[in-house]
């Protein structure tokens, strides 16, 4: 276990002070536990970046009139970085969501949604786990639903 700036890291789990303790329910509401994993983004890089878009411009193009949407979840580290403190909240991380919508590839931006609604919803995310919870999952579905409904209505 290693200790820097409130910031523990502990095998695969990493836990942050949060600005804000009414995110979640638990008891430690005023921390964040994510992936480590999550913090990999930081070493992407624009021709990374660039590759990931690319593949997906292609699979749109594969599909002659069929329409790619896509729907990119984003971890828990990144909805909630706005509420981190110290040295995770300055750290810069790529916004893969805004290349994807740049690139002509509709895209759900679940980002955005998350980020917009983490304050109000709480547990968005579990709090001692990475998955979205129930409300998080409902968010997404409707999300989704919205952006397949016909734009008749029916």
């Amino acid at each position: 276990m290693r200790w820097q700036a409130g910031r523990i890291d502990s095998g695969e789990a990493v836990n942050v002070p949060l600005s804000n303790a009414n995110l979640f329910s638990n008891i430690r509401a005023n921390r964040l536990l994510y992936y480590a994993e999550d913090d990999s983004k930081k070493s992407w890089t624009q021709q990374d970046i660039a590759a990931a878009v690319e593949n997906l411009q292609k699979i749109q193009g594969r599909l002659g009139k069929m329409q790619l949407i896509v729907a990119v979840v984003p971890d828990k580290s990144t909805v909630y970085r706005p509420y981190m403190l110290g040295p995770a909240a300055e750290a810069e991380y790529p916004n893969i969501f805004s290349s994807i919508s740049a690139s002509g590839v509709d895209l759900i931006n679940l980002r955005s949604l998350f980020q917009e609604n983490a304050a109000t919803t709480i547990d968005l995310y579990l709090p001692n786990d990475t998955h979205l919870s129930s409300s998080g999952y409902r968010m997404m579905a409707s999300a989704i639903a919205e952006r397949l409904r016909p734009a008749n209505g029916k």
